[in-house]
């Protein structure tokens, strides 16, 4: 019995004997996948995927040379071994790639006894052809971004005027950028938030001359910097956080003397304790040249200084 219910009546009988023999548990030695996340938030086909994974070792012993194998869409596209201590979990990685877009379904899978219904972590991922890529902007499309995009085959950009703007597909969109708009409207605003808080990335630019009021009472919506006075002067990028995953493949190795961009006009930024930022690029006065904010399950970027010459 394990004592805990009793689940017989026994009658006395003096002819007999009994015996009440308690029955402890046997330790189970057990290793399964707690956890998966890949390092980047897109993935692309026949490129190096990093796919992160937790493995937990809640036996009393520790697990060495064990094996773990990634199958994609049934097929083996990678193998490592890990050794993790007993009472204990470990992060590891593994890399594999792909050559079609769509849907993928995968397995990590690893081997362990006697416990093995969970030896098996099960997971998809989707992998779009081609990015779509909205830029708002007040007028004329700027030559920048349009020179950026022509160069990309896996994003393909879509230029709107504000004045014309298709609320309705916002949604469709994997990136939104803000290049020179002069007036964030109590519409635009609010639609760009509700795209924030579902997932959405926005890149704002601010021109000079904007209407500062309407931006700022956008940023104050989803708890971001603000903008304030503009700066006439020359400003110097001094720092790239390059810890921040927007750098992420960008660079082998940094020289000593980085030849960093400048402003020949930004705008301050107002920091609020509560806000967030991550800096992205920094002044060499200390200002933020490109910050970044999560806004929800988005992320918003806000630059100090428009795209122009």
């Amino acid at each position: 019995s394990d004592f805990q219910k009793s689940i017989v009546d026994l009658e006395t009988d003096t002819a007999y004997q009994y015996f009440f023999i308690p029955l402890e548990s046997v330790e189970q030695q057990n290793v399964f996948v707690d956890s998966i996340w890949f390092e980047t938030p897109v993935q692309a086909t026949n490129q190096t995927t990093k796919l992160l994974f937790r493995t937990r070792n809640t036996g009393l012993a520790d697990v060495n040379n064990s094996r773990v194998k990634l199958l994609i869409n049934g097929e083996t596209k990678a193998l490592d071994d890990f050794s993790l201590k007993a009472q204990s979990s470990k992060i590891d990685t593994i890399n594999f790639s792909v050559n079609e877009g769509g849907w993928h379904r995968a397995e990590l899978q690893l081997t362990d006894y006697p416990i093995t219904h969970d030896d098996s972590y099960f997971f998809t991922f989707k992998i779009d052809n081609q990015l779509e890529v909205l830029t708002i902007n007040q007028q004329r499309d700027n030559p920048f971004l349009d020179a950026l995009f022509s160069e990309s085959s896996l994003m393909k950009q879509t230029n709107q005027s504000v004045s014309k703007l298709n609320y309705a597909g916002l949604s469709n969109y994997r990136l939104i950028i803000l290049s020179d708009v002069k007036n964030i409207s109590s519409g635009l605003a609010s639609e760009l938030k509700q795209y924030l808080e579902k997932g959405g990335n926005v890149v704002i630019f601010p021109p000079i001359g904007m209407d500062i009021d309407s931006y700022n009472s956008f940023l104050r919506g989803v708890r971001a910097n603000t903008y304030s006075a503009l700066v006439e002067n020359e400003r110097e990028a001094s720092k790239i956080n390059v810890r921040q995953e927007v750098f992420a493949d960008v660079f082998e190795r940094l020289p000593r003397n980085l030849d960093l961009p400048k402003a020949q006009k930004s705008y301050e930024m107002t920091r609020f304790s509560g806000s967030g930022q991550e800096m992205l690029l920094s002044f060499r006065d200390g200002g933020t040249f490109v910050g970044k904010h999560q806004v929800g399950k988005g992320k918003l970027y806000l630059s100090a200084t428009p795209l122009d010459n």
